[in-house]
Order: structure tokens, then C-alpha cells, then sequence
């Protein structure tokens, strides 16, 4: 596949959502270091480390986690959904509709639709 399509726009949307949850950069032009991986290449190491450990992985920022809004559940579901995204193989990776979806589950989101207007 080559260009641009719905499912790297996808991937796309995953990087950036990786980067607001876990507070780190993504990386391309001017890497200090070519060993350096990107962020959904530490990210992926990072999920299947401690999902091998633990048994599920939350690459939540711990100062997101504080926030007492947070809802430590969702810690996981936001991590597997950014995971899903920045899947190698495009047609694993969900449809931004399915995103939506999973975002909207989320029980951050359930707890306060009313003030989201989703309610």
C-alpha cells in the first residue's frame, strides 16, 4: 500500500494519541540517535514487557493517572486502543468509527457524558 489512506490515518491518529497519554515525543527528523526507537516501536515494547509481567499495561502517564477524574480501568483500554492503531499489519488496525466507539466506553467518558454532552 502506498500513500495515504484511511487505515494511516489511523496509524497516524494512534502516534498522537500515544504521545498525549504517555507524555513522550514523536521522534523523526533531527533523532540525536538512529538506535533510538520511535514512539509506537517503545511503546509496542513497552505493552508487551509489562502485559507478559502483569497481565495487562496501562502507558498512562502517571501524572494523568493522578488526575481524580481518572479511572484507573481505563488505563489499559486507552493503552489498547492507541496499541491498535499503530498496528504493523494495516488491516488490524481499527476504523476510526470502532475508535469512537471504544473511546466512548471508556469510563471516564460514561461517568461524565452528561458533561460532555453526550447524555
Amino acid at each position: 500500500m502506498s500513500g495515504w489512506s484511511e487505515k494511516s490515518d489511523i496509524f497516524a491518529f494512534g502516534v498522537l494519541f500515544m504521545m498525549l497519554i504517555t507524555k513522550r515525543v514523536h521522534k523523526e527528523k533531527g533523532r540525536s540517535n538512529v538506535d533510538e526507537p520511535f514512539l509506537h516501536q517503545w511503546a509496542q515494547s513497552q505493552h508487551t514487557e509489562k502485559k507478559s509481567i502483569m497481565g495487562s499495561c496501562s502507558l498512562v502517564h502517571h501524572s494523568l493517572e493522578a488526575d481524580p477524574d481518572f479511572v484507573s480501568s481505563d488505563g489499559p483500554r486507552i493503552t489498547q486502543i492507541a496499541m491498535q492503531c499503530v498496528e504493523y499489519d494495516p488491516s488490524r488496525r481499527p476504523t476510526m468509527k470502532q475508535v469512537v466507539s471504544y473511546l466512548l466506553n471508556l469510563a471516564v467518558v460514561q461517568d461524565h457524558a452528561r458533561d460532555l454532552g453526550l447524555a
